[in-house]
């Protein structure tokens, strides 16, 4: 029993650097389009549903609104998104993208993209659809 709680170990510490590595080759491609993974992770959910409001953004990126909401002032200074008070509950700011913000929905997709065929460049059909 030792053995495979030893295995799943070693693979969730597999897991874990292959996603931190993941993240820092994507980061590194957006760069080159002044944006983080995390602004990315915004703008990314944004292009699918726009004019949403902090909280529910929050959640669907399963973060806590106070962080979000740094990253967004960010955002808004740097002409990515927009926030506006709701019209019903002036309590609640909504978060539109920009024409900027939208423009980096295919280009942040792209990086991605161009990541993942990076990382499966070096695996076998085979070793792909066993993923």
């Amino acid at each position: 029993m030792r053995m495979v709680a030893n295995e799943f170990e070693g693979l969730l510490s597999s897991l874990a650097i292959a996603a931190r590595s993941y993240k820092k080759a994507v980061n590194d491609e957006l760069s080159h389009h002044g944006i983080t993974m995390r602004q990315w992770r915004v703008i990314k959910c944004l292009c699918s549903e726009d004019n949403i409001a902090i909280g529910r953004l929050a959640e669907r990126l399963r973060i806590k609104a106070p962080t979000l909401v740094g990253v967004l002032s960010r955002m808004s200074r740097n002409g990515l998104v927009t926030l506006v008070a709701s019209r019903s509950d002036r309590r609640v700011k909504r978060v539109r993208l920009s024409s900027r913000g939208r423009g980096l929905c295919a280009v942040g997709t792209a990086c991605e993209q161009r990541v993942e065929v990076e990382v499966l460049s070096g695996l076998s059909d085979v070793e792909v659809l066993q993923l």
